[in-house]
């Protein structure tokens, strides 16, 4: 069975978060992870965040973070660390993300660098 057969629509989400809600983008990841999951739909979710600096769980352990995160404050932008993903990100007003939801077609468990890879 091809792809073209086990999803037969794809939903479309637009979600432009301002920095008081920044965090509610990893919220609603977790949500639209469950929707594709469960009505076995794929998501493609298109948001927006105003100057911002999205760190992942391995930037946690750069050296000298708490300097860098001084001169990214010191430049006019936010930052977070999030639950979840790769590394770091940069999102301005000029900056488009996207993220794709496709449901799990099988059991297996992939690490972050697996999946990305």
């Amino acid at each position: 069975m091809t792809n073209q057969q086990l999803f037969s629509s794809l939903q479309l989400i637009d979600t432009p978060l301002t920095a008081t809600d920044k965090l509610a983008a990893f919220g609603l990841t977790n949500a639209l992870l469950d929707v594709a999951a469960t009505q076995n739909t794929a998501i493609l979710h298109f948001w927006t965040l105003p100057p911002t600096l999205i760190l992942g769980l391995k930037d946690r352990h750069l050296p000298a973070l708490t300097a860098a995160l001084g001169d990214v404050a010191s430049q006019g932008y936010d930052y977070f660390i999030r639950n979840s993903g790769g590394l770091a990100v940069v999102s301005d007003g000029g900056i488009l993300n996207v993220s794709l939801f496709i449901p799990q077609l099988t059991d297996d468990h992939l690490s972050v660098d697996d999946g990305y890879a």
